[in-house]
This record gives C-alpha cells, sequence and structure tokens, in this order.
C-alpha cells in the first residue's frame, strides 16, 4: 500500500509544509518573557539584534518594510519593554535602538525556537547522502529565490537563503 505523500504532488507537499510552519508562526508567542509577541515584533527584534546600534531607516531596509512600520513596531515593543532608543536623537538621523533585558532573553529564545526546526530537518534527514542533502538544499534555494523573482516571497528571505548555504548547510552532514 502506498503512503499518502506519495499520492500528493510536491506542489501540494510544499503547500502543506508551508501551511503548518505559518500556522505555527503566524500565533502570537511568548519567548519566555511573559509578553506575547506577533510574528512582525520577533523579527524586527531578531533584527535589532543582529545589528547592534542599528538606525530604524537601516532595521526597515534590511527586513524590506518602511520606516513607518518598523516605528509603529518599535513603539509596541517599547511599551512592552523589549527595546529602547539608544542615545540621543541627532538633527536628520534616526535614533539608534538597543534590546532590553527582556528584548534580549525573546531573542535567545527565539533563536531557540528556529534551532527547534533545524534539529527537526536533521532528524528527518539522518538518513541521507550528501548528494541527497545538496540537492534537497539546492531545491528549496532555487524555490525560493523563484518565488522572490515572482514577488511572492520577500527579498530577506532570499538573504536569509545565501546565509544558510554560506554558513555550511550543504555541509550539515559532515555534523552528524
Amino acid at each position: 500500500m502506498r503512503e499518502e505523500s506519495e499520492n500528493a504532488s510536491v506542489g501540494e507537499l510544499l503547500l502543506a509544509a508551508y501551511d503548518g510552519f505559518y500556522e505555527a508562526d503566524v500565533r502570537a508567542q511568548d519567548f519566555g518573557t511573559g509578553e506575547r509577541l506577533h510574528h512582525s515584533e520577533i523579527h524586527l527584534l531578531q533584527a535589532v539584534a543582529d545589528a547592534p546600534g542599528a538606525s530604524v531607516t537601516a532595521v526597515a531596509r534590511e527586513l524590506g518594510i518602511t520606516r513607518g512600520a518598523v516605528s509603529q513596531t518599535l513603539a509596541r515593543l517599547e511599551e512592552k519593554g523589549m527595546v529602547q532608543p539608544e542615545g540621543a536623537r541627532v538633527r536628520g538621523a534616526s535614533r539608534q535602538l538597543a534590546l532590553t533585558g527582556l528584548g534580549q532573553v525573546a531573542v535567545r529564545n527565539h533563536r531557540a525556537h528556529h534551532a527547534s526546526y533545524d534539529l527537526l530537518a536533521e532528524s528527518l534527514l539522518c538518513d541521507a547522502n550528501d548528494h541527497e542533502r545538496a540537492f534537497l538544499v539546492g531545491f528549496l534555494a532555487r524555490l525560493v529565490r523563484t518565488l522572490a523573482e515572482e514577488g511572492r516571497c520577500a527579498k530577506s528571505d532570499v538573504r536569509a537563503v545565501a546565509a544558510c548555504t554560506e554558513r555550511g548547510a550543504l555541509n550539515a552532514s559532515s555534523q552528524r
């Protein structure tokens, strides 16, 4: 008897996986702070953590969103005690941003959340050889790039794919 996954198309399986990730990701989560953070909020915190001292303009550019969207999200995060402006505002320049201790906890737990996906993927790929892993990583990278070119995913997703492949996702099997 054939498994259900053998009867589904690759596209259907990708959509099912996407739906599962989306449903899990779209819900506001606590990340160990006592404050529920939405997807946009935790990813903005992550961007601030990844570029200490960055301005609103720099964060907006990195995330591919408007400065207004960053400012609105930062206002919510400041109310939640996750981020604070750093230093005095200089005329004509955006204020720099810094995470509070609570923001650092949220980012650390968010990274652990993402690492759990890495562990899941590793467990599912434990029997795959280097060629099979390289094929899968290449396929997924091409998929994200193609979707971005068609305007169906964010440019930041393409940067994330590039970062993953550069830091050795293709060589992940050597870490087993």
